[in-house]
């Protein structure tokens, strides 16, 4: 039982690349999709019950984190790209754009790499994890503005966080750190 929480998230990377061999947006994927999901939001309060949170699973569950993000997009972005305007795609690499110098910069500033894990990414989390129910649902446009407002504030918030967040914050439960 102690074990768990880990199993649970190295499920998720497993789970994650399976998605890249589906049909994107079959039943099969969504099946996964949402396995993984689920092993999302429920590992890290299984660790808390348990007693086996640590910073090994921490690490794990963010690198679980990044191989489901990459995995679904790779396998879902083609599809967004055929449905959406060229305007959803820009403002998708201007978001990661922005990620990928928050990163920087907390590389830079704390020698470590850093993610937080904001209300605010969370949100996003969440949010991003319902786009294929909401391809199937053909919803459209006003949710994918919505979802794309949620994550340009929480991409900006990391931003200003890793520019303005003294060392000392990195103790606190919602960033994550691996050291070199």
């Amino acid at each position: 039982m102690k074990h768990l929480a880990n199993v649970l998230t190295g499920m998720r990377i497993v789970l994650s690349l399976l998605l890249i061999f589906c049909k994107p947006l079959g039943i099969l994927f969504l099946v996964i999709y949402m396995i993984c999901g689920l092993t999302d939001m429920i590992d890290g309060t299984i660790a808390r019950k348990t007693n086996s949170e640590s910073k090994m699973g921490a690490m794990l569950d963010s690198i679980a984190d990044m191989v489901f993000v990459a995995a679904a997009m790779l396998t879902i972005l083609p599809v967004l790209i055929s449905i959406l305007s060229r305007y959803y795609f820009y403002i998708v690499i201007i978001i990661a754009f922005i990620k990928i110098i928050a990163y920087i910069i907390g590389m830079i500033r704390f020698h470590h790499f850093v993610a937080l894990h904001t209300i605010m990414n969370k949100a996003t989390g969440l949010a991003l994890f319902f786009i294929p129910y909401i391809l199937i649902s053909k919803t459209g446009y006003v949710v994918f503005a919505f979802i794309s407002l949620i994550a340009t504030v929480a991409a900006v918030e990391e931003l200003l966080c890793m520019l303005l967040m003294k060392e000392e914050i990195l103790n606190i439960k919602t960033v994550f750190v691996v050291h070199k």
